[in-house]
């Protein structure tokens, strides 16, 4: 029937703190029916891949890092916690600045802006063009607008 109570069972859990331990199980019915047996567990904890740690530059540091590019070093990546692409320490990929190797033509921006995917620490692929720009304070802002990294908040 409906109306009757139900077994309640509860279960205790031990495991040592240490990388291996023993984990063992036992269930005790609450509502008087009989205990059943303890079960035992071995089990082995691995330690996951550690991603390595970003440095989070300041808009003003970006704007730096892009003016500082010449003809011999034409590139440079920041690391994105927000773009249509994945991968990287951030998990959205990374902004990619380029200097324009046809900027003096006219109707060219000196700047290239590209979201690209990230195999581990570096940008693969050839990405998705995002925008062009004169100007390195606009392509700093938007790469600051992105360039963040989640805290937890309990």
């Amino acid at each position: 029937m409906f109306w009757r109570k139900k077994k309640i069972e509860a279960a205790t859990v031990e495991v040592s703190t240490a990388g291996t331990g023993t984990a063992t199980a036992g269930t005790a019915a609450v509502a008087g029916a009989a205990a059943t047996p303890a079960v035992t567990k071995k089990v082995e904890l691995e330690e996951k891949k550690v991603m390595p740690k970003v440095t989070i530059y300041t808009e003003k540091e970006i704007r730096q890092k892009i003016e500082a590019l010449t003809e011999k070093e034409n590139k440079t990546h920041f690391y994105l916690s927000s773009s249509p692409v994945s991968g990287g320490p951030l998990g959205r990929g990374a902004a990619l600045v380029e200097l324009n190797p046809n900027c003096p033509a006219k109707g060219q921006k000196k700047y290239i802006l590209t979201a690209v995917s990230v195999n581990e620490t570096e940008p693969a692929g050839k990405g998705m063009r995002m925008f062009d720009s004169n100007d390195p304070k606009h392509v700093a802002r938007w790469i600051k607008e992105r360039h963040f990294q989640y805290t937890k908040t309990r």
